[in-house]
């Protein structure tokens, strides 16, 4: 998006804002932490088509994501916390330049299968929802380094299609229901820190080679 698109999609968020107030609490921004009240887009003024940018949005007045993020497709980083967002936009295939992907500590139910799109995710963390499941589409995602899934209570199995993360470095599924190390950990080649504590482990997979 160049600098005049840039220009005008703030201000149009500028204009709808005026017409519908927001809840407080979420903004877009390029690396900082100054707190802004509604959505923006900050522009970084020495370099304009630069798209680093980052989404933040934080407050349990929070129930859902603002609409006019669906503009904003050159993002490269969410973090979304401590909301009472229940489920990720329909809008979340078309962020395929999306890196990280922070949303920790919401009321997530459901991981979509179009987590799958999100071919650059190096960093997801989805830690204290109430996710019960795992997308194997998850599994596409095949530059994921860090994967958070803590604290979802509910959570008791990682499907095997997750075997394909091979850049994998970290991963914590602490604070589940996990009986067993799911088998696709241990396919994960470069893992280097798997996080199991807090679970009702009870035996360790017969195959385990490492």
């Amino acid at each position: 998006m160049k600098a005049k698109e840039l220009q005008q999609l703030q201000h149009y968020l500028e204009r709808s804002l005026l017409t519908e107030p927001a809840p407080s609490g979420g903004h877009l921004d390029r690396n900082t932490d100054v707190q802004q009240e509604d959505p923006r887009v900050q522009q970084d003024e020495d370099h304009p088509d630069r798209k680093d940018l980052i989404f933040r949005l934080e407050g349990d007045r929070w129930l859902d994501f603002p609409r006019e993020l669906q503009w904003t497709t050159y993002l490269q980083e969410w973090h979304v916390r401590r909301t009472r967002i229940r489920q990720l936009p329909d809008f979340l295939a078309q962020f395929t330049q999306l890196t990280v992907l922070e949303i920790p500590r919401n009321l997530i139910a459901d991981l979509p299968p179009q987590i799958g799109k999100l071919s650059a995710l190096h960093r997801l963390n989805i830690s204290y929802n109430r996710l019960s499941r795992v997308p194997p589409e998850l599994g596409d995602c095949e530059q994921l380094e860090r994967l958070e899934l803590a604290g979802n209570l509910s959570l008791s199995e990682l499907p095997f299609e997750l075997s394909g993360l091979k850049q994998l470095v970290h991963l914590d599924i602490s604070e589940n229901r996990f009986a067993s190390i799911p088998i696709c950990a241990l396919r994960m080649s470069r893992l280097q820190l798997l996080d199991l504590s807090n679970n009702q482990l009870s035996d360790l997979p017969q195959d385990m080679d490492r």
